[in-house]
């Protein structure tokens, strides 16, 4: 048995992580493509499509995320949690 065979074990019975209004639900099976974010905890994974800011839907494949309160967030509306931005200059 290699390295891999439990994790390919474990992605048949994996469900998509993806939490928002239209819900993937989709099943990650092994040999398909996966996002792992470390930050979510062990065993959470998302379709590639479906790892996006639970804000704005922003595809977040590749790029910086922010993992708070169980959701996905960009940069941008991460920060708007933290501070929100003024409305008369959106800074």
């Amino acid at each position: 048995m290699s390295l891999l065979e439990p994790l390919l074990l474990w992605l048949r019975l994996s469900a998509c992580t993806r939490r928002s209004e239209v819900t993937c639900g989709g099943q990650i099976n092994g040999g398909d493509i996966a996002v792992f974010a470390s930050r979510a905890g062990h065993g959470v994974c998302w379709h590639p499509a479906c790892f996006v800011c639970s804000m704005c839907n922003e595809l977040l494949v590749d790029l910086i995320y922010f993992y708070q309160d169980g959701k996905i967030y960009c940069g941008r509306h991460h920060a708007e949690r933290l501070k929100p931005r003024c409305t008369a200059c959106d800074e």
